[in-house]
């Protein structure tokens, strides 16, 4: 079940229409729809937890289980650059950005 599925099960559990879930949670109208309607399909963290808060949900279970971040993944290191699948990355304050898949 993705995001946006969870999310209008919680809503009309609730019996809210998505403007009063948007009143209630500061969210836009527009971000719900988008987010329920699949459009906007990784939402961030902190809109689904302004989101979770009326529902009686934590991020958890609205976001659902676990996956692998397929954005970026950060590493601490000391040297300036390091080779990555044969990828060279440089270091940014004592950060190196990968990017995965």
């Amino acid at each position: 079940m993705s995001v946006g599925e969870r999310l209008r099960k919680a809503r009309e559990g609730r019996s809210l229409a998505q403007a009063k879930l948007s009143e209630l949670s500061g969210v836009s109208e527009f971000t719900v729809s988008r987010i329920e309607g699949g459009t906007t399909e990784d939402p961030r963290d902190s809109t689904l937890s302004k989101l979770a808060a009326p529902l009686k949900l934590t991020l958890e279970e609205l976001r659902g289980p676990s996956r692998p971040d397929k954005r970026v993944r950060r590493r601490r290191t000391q040297t300036t650059e390091v080779a990555l699948d044969g990828t060279i990355v440089k270091k940014a304050d004592g950060w190196i950005m990968v990017k995965v898949g």
